[in-house]
Order: structure tokens, then sequence, then C-alpha cells
């Protein structure tokens, strides 16, 4: 399995660890199917904004925080899949989530 096979089947994996917090993720589930994990990822920190999900899951603490697209962007097992913009963009989003503004 390619690295972003990998990736991918985390995020979908994340998606039902998101519903066991008990918040929807159809949207994040519908653009990784649709876009494609990697370019779902991008346009998700690249919006210059904070979806509801992202917010809703930092709420939830480290394992709401685990969940994120952005907390998989940064991680070393797959941030070889992205810009190094991107995974500093990610981690500052992850590090200022409570100053974005919500879209």
């Amino acid at each position: 399995m390619t690295l972003e096979n990998l990736f991918k089947e985390r995020l979908l994996a994340d998606c039902v660890e998101c519903e066991k917090l008990g918040l929807s993720a159809h949207i994040g589930r519908r653009m990784v199917l649709e876009h494609g994990a990697i370019e779902a990822a991008k346009r998700l920190i690249q919006s210059g904004t904070a979806q509801k999900g992202f917010i809703s899951l930092m709420k939830k603490g480290d394992k709401g925080r685990q969940c994120t697209m952005e907390n998989r962007i940064v991680d070393s097992k797959f941030s070889s899949l992205f810009e190094p913009k991107d995974v500093e963009l990610a981690k500052w989003r992850l590090d200022n989530w409570e100053k974005l503004p919500i879209s």
C-alpha cells in the first residue's frame, strides 16, 4: 500500500473516531472520497478559516486533536506527502485554533 493510500485510510479511520466522540464526520469523509486525501487536507488547511468540525474536535481535547487532518499532516509518518509550508500551516492551526475565524 502506498503512503498516500495509508494516509487516506488513516483519515477515514479518524472519521470513525470522530463519530465515537459524538461528532459528525460526513463532510470530511466526503471530501476525502471526492478529492482524495491529500487534496482534501490541503483544501481544509489552506482555506484561511477554521471549519466547525475542526473547532469541535479541538474542544474535545487530546482525543479530538488526534483526529484532525492537521494532526495527520504534521505526523512524521505522513508529513513527506506535503510541502513544508503546508506542514507549518497545519502546525500553526493546531497551536492557534482558538484565534482562527470560523467558516
